[in-house]
């Protein structure tokens, strides 16, 4: 058995088994980072195809994980979809 660290929501660690070898390996749970940005395009991101390096430390995050190419706003302005974002409500 035994539950990863601390963290936000329910559900918590166990165990699982490591390539079908019978020994038991604590399930690791992903590191989620979300950015919000305004005025931001995804072709001023060196992720998403820019060339030039203006964004090194943010492409680097993408170069490691998944990078996500479909998104969806609640409102075209920043206040009301920031809002929504944060609790989960359509202003």
């Amino acid at each position: 058995g035994g539950g990863g660290g601390g963290g936000g929501g329910g559900g918590g660690g166990g165990g699982g088994t490591a390539g079908g070898k019978g020994r038991a390996s604590p399930l690791r749970r992903p590191h989620v980072v979300l950015m919000v940005a305004d005025d931001l395009d995804l072709r001023d991101l060196g992720a998403y195809g820019r060339l030039g390096g203006l964004t090194p430390s943010i492409d680097s995050i993408g170069d490691k994980g998944v990078v996500f190419t479909n998104a969806h706003a609640a409102s075209p302005l920043s206040a009301p979809s920031r809002f929504a974002l944060l609790t989960g409500s359509r202003a």
